[in-house]
């Protein structure tokens, strides 16, 4: 059945192919944010009736990612702290005693504050992440057309995207905040805004531990390009953007800052490889110094910064098979999607190399 569902997805692959060159084709005919616009509504029509069907857990599908946020907002504004709370799915307000631990970090708070203030709830994140991503893309490529045909084919070629919308799920806000001021500055570190992109940036990366992985690759091409000059002040103000929005959380309440406890998996299997949480992200750290230092080019750097992102998702679904006793992507496949816009901006089709042209065909 996998196999099958395999080659159906390939099929479906080449159809879509055909679809996105028609769509490049024909976009000189239309105002191409005025598109974006009218795509992005009917996304969110959709989101509108099916997330209270994914919250309900009609469709066999459980997850508290956008209850943790929604309650420990609440909690914030309430003058109390978060991670005293828990994450139950499908609770969205009050202070759960029972359920899982706040995963989030504080620059997580502080990035869906006001779309839960104004919505309701964390689930519409996702969903006004990708007009955000829209306007990045549209400076990372310098093409409007680019930006749009980029977008529709993740969220058409790639399920676990719209999924991930569909679902009120906060994985693709939190890869789209990080990644969006990361290209921009690993495009241009001079630019006008580099300062204001840092500092958003720091607070992104108080989200999920994950992300800080990107450092290494990073650093280490440009120390390796001997750039590293043009990194200093965007790393500062990162900094300052990291520990302006986590230190107070951490200092309010040391001993129940559960992030430190939650984001640290690979201590589960421990049994099976000795300090497994420490040296599965020892590994991975320098397997993306040695990708970022031998990578030639921003192409290259960005494919070295998919591989950092995905080396412990396959790390975790490896020793998740090994313990279950068959393979499995069982909840770490998941997180994979925070390798897909990495490895798909470099793609010549997207490439700002590509010369714009109205000649699918060239």
């Amino acid at each position: 059945m996998v196999f099958l569902l395999l080659l159906v997805y390939a099929g479906y692959l080449l159809i879509l192919r055909r679809l996105v060159e028609i769509l490049w084709s024909q976009l000189h005919r239309v105002n191409v944010d005025s598109l974006f616009f009218v795509l992005w509504v009917l996304l969110g029509i959709a989101f509108f009736w099916l997330y209270p069907l994914a919250d309900s857990g009609s469709f066999g599908f459980f997850s508290d990612r956008e209850e943790g946020l929604d309650i420990s907002v609440r909690a914030l504004l309430n003058g109390n702290y978060p991670y005293l709370c828990r994450a139950q799915s499908g609770v969205h307000i009050g202070c759960p005693s029972e359920g899982n631990s706040i995963a989030a970090m504080p620059g997580a708070f502080l990035l869906s504050a006001p779309v839960i203030l104004l919505f309701g709830g964390a689930g519409w994140l996702s969903l006004f992440s990708l007009g955000m991503a829209y306007w990045g893309f549209k400076t990372y490529f310098g093409d409007d057309k680019r930006a749009l045909v980029y977008l529709f084919s993740l969220l058409a070629g790639a399920p676990i995207m719209l999924a991930e919308v569909l679902t009120g799920g906060d994985h693709l806000a939190n890869l789209l905040w990080v990644c969006m001021p990361l290209v921009l500055l690993l495009k241009d570190p001079g630019r006008k805004a580099a300062p204001w992109l840092s500092l958003l940036l720091g607070i992104a990366m108080s989200w999920r531990g994950v992300f800080w992985l990107l450092v290494f690759p990073v650093l280490a091409h440009f120390i390796a390009q001997r750039r590293w000059r043009e990194m200093v002040k965007p790393v500062i103000y990162a900094v300052l953007g990291f520990v302006l929005v986590t230190l107070p959380l951490v200092l309010w309440q040391p001993e129940h800052f559960t992030p430190w406890q939650v984001q640290q998996r690979f201590s589960l299997y421990e049994h099976m490889l000795p300090h497994a949480g420490f040296l599965i992200p020892l590994a991975t750290i320098v397997s993306g110094t040695l990708l970022g230092w031998f990578a030639p080019n921003r192409e290259a750097l960005l494919i070295a910064c998919g591989w950092v992102l995905l080396l412990p998702v396959l790390a975790g679904a490896t020793f998740n098979s090994i313990q279950l006793g068959r393979p499995t992507l069982l909840f770490y496949g998941w997180y994979g999607i925070f390798a897909i816009v990495f490895w798909s901006l470099p793609v010549p089709a997207f490439s700002s190399r590509w010369p714009a042209t109205e000649n699918t065909r060239s």
